[in-house]
């Protein structure tokens, strides 16, 4: 499902069913991030007949609530989609000066394309391992952000 769909889909079918439930942000976000793997018909059947057969009726039990996601509505993957996705790269600054030597320190990738977060979660992610690499290594580092179609844009952030 898309992430306006897992937003919809906490709201309409999660806080639906369990009415009672108060999620703070970090759990929505948690969900939602977890949910983006589904399809939202199968996962909506699935959660469904969770809530009928289970007791829990304030919060929905999340161990309970993923297993049954993915026993029911996991989304076959083709080959190409279970193939790990690079997302961002960080490589020393003084790299970038150097014609021809344009090598990465470190990648961070996701497991499969489905699993890509939005562009703003990538970038949260980069700047915490920026300043973390910047600290180990003493040295400035850049990001290169990547898209799905494997081309970087270089980002000073």
């Amino acid at each position: 499902m898309t992430e306006a769909q897992a937003d919809l889909f906490i709201t309409e079918v999660l806080r639906g069913l369990w009415q009672r439930w108060e999620p703070q942000d970090t759990q929505i976000r948690e969900w939602a991030v977890r949910l983006l793997r589904y399809d939202y018909g199968r996962a909506e059947r699935a959660v469904k007949d969770l809530f009928f057969s289970t007791a829990a009726r304030v919060n929905p039990p999340a161990d309970k609530v993923m297993a049954a996601l993915r026993d029911k509505a996991t989304v076959p993957r083709t080959q190409e989609e279970s193939q790990p996705v690079a997302i961002f790269s960080l490589i020393k600054e003084r790299f970038l000066e150097e014609k021809g030597r344009f090598l990465y320190e470190k990648s961070y990738c996701v497991s499969s394309k489905s699993e890509v977060p939005c562009r703003e979660e990538i970038e949260r992610r980069a700047g915490i391992e920026q300043k973390k690499c910047n600290e180990l290594y003493g040295e400035n580092h850049v990001v290169i952000l990547h898209n799905l179609e494997g081309k970087e844009s270089p980002d000073d952030s």
